[in-house]
């Protein structure tokens, strides 16, 4: 559903990335699409109260770790003379139920009704097991 997870001792999960270190003259835009496309993707949330900053909540923390290292020292706009790389970290907390709504309301009104139905990106199923474990076994 794309709300926070609890762990087993009712503690939040964390699955929202925060992501610093844009060019000044970056758009909301760009960085709301910033994580579109990535597997388990929920919603992201942009603020501008201290510089240009992105909030990216994710469906699993598997899924947010993994957009970490696709994008933490990435440089937004690599040609950009003097443009620092991107910082992205676990945040703090998860993205709050009304700031997803917020912004998924605000998709709506930008660009139609078909947008609050695109579902959040999948992790395809793993070809490799992990470290450890035989497959025949």
């Amino acid at each position: 559903d794309g709300g926070p997870m609890a762990d087993s001792g009712g503690e939040e999960v964390v699955t929202t990335v925060f992501v610093a270190g844009f060019p000044a003259d970056t758009h909301p835009r760009e960085l709301d699409n910033l994580c579109r496309f990535m597997p388990g993707y929920v919603s992201s949330n942009v603020s501008t109260s201290k510089g240009m900053t992105l909030f990216a909540l994710f469906d699993s923390p598997e899924n947010a770790h993994a957009a970490i290292s696709i994008l933490n020292q990435q440089r937004l706009d690599r040609h950009a003379e003097g443009s620092e790389p991107m910082r992205a970290s676990m945040a703090r907390n998860n993205m709050r139920e009304k700031a997803v709504a917020t912004v998924q309301a605000s998709r709506q009104a930008l660009w139609g009704p078909a947008a609050a139905m695109v579902p959040p990106a999948r992790l395809p199923p793993r070809s490799v097991p992990p470290p450890g474990r035989n497959p025949a076994a």
